[in-house]
């Protein structure tokens, strides 16, 4: 809830301090009697863009603070605590901006950055117009509002750090799968190779009665190769039939 409002040098409003209690407040006025700018100092408080001209005319800078009080549950004060910034006695913004057109920016103190603004007042408060955008409406906020509003948020963070251990665990799971599947195969391929043995019905000594019939098919090789080679030369070759066949012989004993 926004508790205080201070507006100094900003626009046409020379310095003034506003307060709220709790229900429902109300701004009214004449036109132009400054409505408007402190909806605009409110904004820029939220994390909207500044403006030079939003100086008040003479002055060299001005200055906008307001004081929200926040609940310890909040999805602020959790951002807040992962930036180390202290805020046991609420939440202080206060934004200094420059005839030139620069800013400085602190959040209870401490300098800050617009984008960690945003992100503490993301919903902790919302300007509506005729046209402007309104943050109920935007589907990313509702579980939000929603676990603020229920005091959930606690829980909701207790969930999301047993989620966080989870991952990894999943991940292992899926890897355990990934390596039994593996297995599984390896261990088909191995069933595989053994059932061929078996069927090869493989006996101790098989492998000498393969060589011997080896050695037999060589041998007999080299002697159709030799018979082959005698009659060739006994049809082909001029000269005594008588010493032919004796070379015939010595070849075939040769062959074995």
């Amino acid at each position: 809830m926004l508790s205080t409002l201070n507006i100094k040098n900003f626009a046409i409003i020379d310095d003034i301090q506003i307060s709220f209690k709790n229900g429902f407040s109300v701004l009214t006025g004449e036109t132009g009697a400054g409505k408007s700018i402190i909806l605009e100092a409110v904004n820029l408080l939220l994390g909207s863009r500044v403006s030079a001209d939003l100086v008040r005319s003479g002055c060299k800078s001005a200055e906008l603070e307001a004081f929200f009080e926040i609940d310890k549950n909040s999805n602020a004060v959790k951002i807040l605590g992962n930036q180390g910034i202290e805020n046991s006695d609420g939440l202080i913004i206060r934004r200094i901006i420059t005839s030139s057109g620069r800013s400085r920016l602190f959040i209870n103190s401490r300098q800050s950055t617009l984008e960690l603004l945003k992100q503490v007042t993301q919903n902790l408060a919302g300007i509506s117009s005729q046209h402007a955008h309104q943050g109920l409406l935007k589907e990313d906020n509702h579980l939000d509002i929603l676990d603020e509003f229920a005091g959930t948020i606690d829980l909701k963070n207790e969930v999301k750090a047993l989620y966080q251990k989870i991952i990894p665990l999943k991940k292992k799971i899926k890897e355990f799968n990934q390596d039994l599947e593996q297995q599984k195969k390896e261990q088909d391929f191995l069933q595989f190779q053994i059932d061929e043995i078996n069927d090869a019905a493989i006996h101790p000594k098989e492998d000498k009665e393969l060589e011997k019939k080896r050695q037999s098919l060589i041998n007999a090789a080299k002697t159709f190769e030799t018979v082959n080679a005698g009659i060739h030369e006994v049809y082909d070759k001029e000269g005594s039939i008588i010493e032919k066949l004796s070379s015939l012989r010595n070849n075939l004993e040769k062959a074995g």
